[in-house]
């Protein structure tokens, strides 16, 4: 509603009066004034002055207070309640970086465009990788054949020495059983080289195959190694650099030794020694197969001086089954090895019938050797030689060239193209 008053030009030049404004009593007083109640009059001066119009209750404790001075003050009382419960919300914290004063959009589609150029970065980086592999790839496939074909092929006789390079049976703990590891003595062997069929005739391979014999006859002592075609590699010899660029192969094999009844589990001083004469098995006789699985073949074609020994063949003198075969005309190196990966091996009583062939006895179990605990066949290191006594027989040492492989099954040949190596 609204309130009627007075202007204060009417009254100009006269003395106003005071303008008191009362409230209700449960404000209490107001800067000092008593506070009176409503049935007390209002002093005369009061009354023949200007109309005082009463202020309405309001549960907000606001009035208007008027004075001569201003059109009107607004007089705001607050109780010690309406103190309390007044609630003032604390003021948010600024933001203390750039990042934090951004949207949480804009930081979204930040983190996205900083995934995204990494990305692409990774993948420039290996397109660029594969290109430039496939650029050097042909030259290190080629190598083998950018002379066309550096090893002839065919097949080729070679023969044993004597006396083994290496020799070593001390992955064998008993010394009675040390025999079942002999090695080869001047044993005639066979070698094919050429391109292996089923990876497309482009890589050459060696191998070692068993021969079409036309009687049965079994002498004693190790058989030659056979295996299937194992791919020939260019490589250096490490032990022997000096002998140049080489093909190198690796296989594995079961090797199998012949003994005679009392040469393995008997009393050292009772056994014969290995048979390098290449006796006879005769009808009859229970002689012992020592079978050694999985063990590891390894050889080393030298390409280097190769031209004396072109063209020439074997003796029938040294071998009348490879009479006329062409002499190996490289320089080679054979291992045979056992590794401690290979399986356990173990002897077999066998019995040779009328017709020469060996079967295993009946009733005959096998015999498994006993192998060094700390049985160890390690690679050999990068051009490292050492003088080491190989076990030879019944412990017969030899000074040879070999690299230190400690309690070791070993075998080691080398042969030269001479003319008096079976030619």
């Amino acid at each position: 509603m609204r309130y009627p008053r007075r202007s204060i030009r009417s009254i100009q030049g006269q003395q106003l009066p005071s303008i008191i404004t009362q409230f209700s009593p449960r404000h209490g007083s107001i800067r000092g004034i008593p506070v009176q109640s409503p049935q007390t009059p209002l002093p005369r001066q009061i009354e023949d002055g200007i109309e005082v119009v009463p202020i309405e209750k309001q549960e907000t404790g606001t009035g208007m207070i008027l004075t001569p001075e201003d059109e009107g003050k607004e007089v705001v009382l607050i109780s010690e309640k309406s103190e309390k419960e007044v609630f003032v919300p604390p003021l948010p914290t600024p933001p203390r970086s750039l990042w934090s004063r951004i949207s949480k959009t804009n930081r979204i589609l930040g983190i996205l465009s900083i995934q995204v150029i990494i990305l692409i970065a990774v993948g420039l980086g290996l397109m660029a990788a594969k290109s430039k592999g496939q650029q050097v790839m042909p030259t290190t496939t080629l190598t083998p054949t950018s002379e066309k074909v550096l090893i002839q092929n065919g097949t080729f006789a070679f023969m044993t020495p004597v006396e083994p390079q290496q020799q070593n049976s001390a992955c064998l703990a008993l010394t009675n059983e040390s025999v079942a590891w002999t090695c080869l003595s001047r044993r005639m062997l066979r070698i094919q080289f050429s391109l292996n069929p089923s990876d497309g005739g482009t890589v050459m391979s060696a191998t070692m195959r068993a021969r079409n014999r036309t009687n049965t006859t079994t002498t004693y002592g190790p058989r030659p190694p056979i295996f299937s075609p194992a791919p020939l590699t260019p490589a250096t010899d490490p032990d022997y650099p000096e002998n140049g660029q080489a093909y190198y192969f690796r296989t594995l094999y079961d090797r199998t030794v012949i003994l005679k009844e009392n040469q393995i589990g008997t009393d050292v001083m009772q056994q014969e020694m290995p048979d390098r004469n290449r006796t006879q098995v005769k009808p009859g006789e229970r002689p012992w197969l020592c079978t050694f699985n999985a063990t590891v073949l390894e050889g080393y074609v030298y390409l280097a001086g190769n031209a004396t020994s072109a063209n020439r063949t074997v003796d029938p003198a040294f071998s009348t089954e490879d009479a006329k075969m062409p002499i190996m005309p490289y320089k080679m190196k054979l291992t045979e090895m056992r590794t401690r990966e290979s399986p356990q091996p173990y002897c077999t009583r066998m019995v040779v019938g009328e017709d020469g062939v060996m079967v295993q006895g009946e009733g005959e179990g096998r015999r498994e050797l006993r192998l060094h605990e700390t049985h160890s066949e390690q690679r050999p290191a990068g051009g490292r030689r050492e003088l080491l006594g190989g076990m030879v027989g019944r412990g017969v040492r030899k000074e040879k060239r070999q690299t230190v492989t400690p309690y070791c099954c070993r075998c080691q040949y080398m042969w030269q193209p001479d003319p008096g190596n079976g030619g």
